[in-house]
């Protein structure tokens, strides 16, 4: 925990809780995944893709900046390897999407900007053209 003090999970702030919430999915997951190949021979994935919804929700703004690349080297981290990972994230933090810029290729990478029109999503930017960096390019 931070400032080196000891806090049962149950008493974390909610951003805490979360962030542990989501390291213990990604863990269980992947082990998971791994017994299930054990299980029925098959090789284990050679990429992986997050959906995650509003990321940010109760992150401290610092955390905010440092989760999508903390989620982009997880799977390294759990399996030794590099792995390529395709996260799929809905935000309305600017400190997320500003998190993304050392890491983002315009060749593969793709940033859509969504709005709500008249109760339908529009992911375009006047006269219908769509309003993305990049676009997504299969690896």
């Amino acid at each position: 925990m931070p400032y080196g003090q000891d806090v049962a999970l149950v008493h974390a702030s909610a951003g805490m809780r979360r962030i542990a919430a989501l390291a213990y999915l990604l863990v269980w997951t992947w082990r998971e995944h791994e017994k299930a190949c054990e299980r029925t021979h098959q090789k284990k994935a050679k990429e992986i893709i997050f959906l995650i919804d509003e990321i940010e929700c109760h992150l401290h703004p610092q955390w905010q900046r440092r989760i999508v690349p903390a989620l982009l080297g997880v799977m390294q981290a759990l399996t030794g390897q590099k792995v390529p990972v395709q996260l799929i994230v809905a935000t309305h933090s600017p400190l997320v999407l500003a998190s993304v810029e050392p890491e983002f290729d315009e060749e593969k990478d793709a940033i859509f900007n969504i709005h709500m029109q008249g109760g339908q999503a529009d992911a375009g930017a006047g006269h219908g053209q769509p309003h993305h960096r990049g676009h997504h390019r299969p690896q």
